[in-house]
């Protein structure tokens, strides 16, 4: 795993996480399933945060199915009712992790989250894309795309990294703190390494 970490492992793995390995052994390096372990412990970190502040206690069977199936459909219903209802999903809970799934890449006022399982995958979501894993999955994906340096710094600093900017907890926002920071140094670091007629 990246960064030093394991798996996660035994009795708090969910079954999905092997139903998929293959599919995700399939998908590019920024979106596979090393992806789904991250974001699955920032959501964790985050609905314990919750907790711990004494707020609402999200549903982590939504969140947790949600976060599986983000990067194998987008828009697709039908693909997620199918997964879930061989894992003993409920009706309300499927409709539950389709919002999640639906919302979780809409940033506008409009589609954003409503719900507190909805914020917490969209906020772990965004986490991956902070810090040094973050800047490491846009680079490869700008890469595999054919992008220069300077496109791929643009439109990180553009586009990425203002998606801090719509982090939908304070919990999040708390835990993101250092990455956020790190971020923003980096890339006014690289700007300053960069040639004048690519730099941002």
């Amino acid at each position: 795993m990246n960064l030093g970490e394991e798996p996660i492992a035994g009795k708090d793995r969910h079954p999905l996480l092997e139903q998929l390995k293959e599919a995700y052994s399939e998908k590019d390096g920024a979106h596979d399933l090393a992806h789904i372990e991250r974001v699955l412990r920032h959501a964790q970190r985050i609905n314990q945060a919750l907790i711990d502040n004494g707020k609402e206690e999200a549903n982590w069977r939504v969140i947790e199915a949600a976060l599986i199936l983000h990067e194998i459909t987008k828009d697709d219903p039908n693909v997620v009712r199918t997964y879930l209802v061989g894992h003993g999903y409920v009706e309300d809970e499927v409709v539950a992790v389709i919002d999640c799934i639906k919302r979780h890449y809409d940033y506008t006022e409009e589609g954003k989250p409503t719900t507190i399982e909805g914020q917490v995958v969209q906020d772990a979501d965004i986490m991956d894309m902070l810090g040094p894993i973050g800047v490491a999955r846009a680079f490869l994906s700008a890469g595999a795309r054919g992008s220069s340096l300077g496109e791929a710094t643009a439109e990180y600093t553009k586009k990425r990294l203002k998606l801090a900017h719509h982090i939908n907890l304070a919990e999040t926002r708390a835990l993101a703190e250092q990455s956020i920071r790190v971020t923003t140094d980096f890339f006014k670091g690289l700007n300053r390494d960069l040639t004048p007629e690519v730099r941002i």
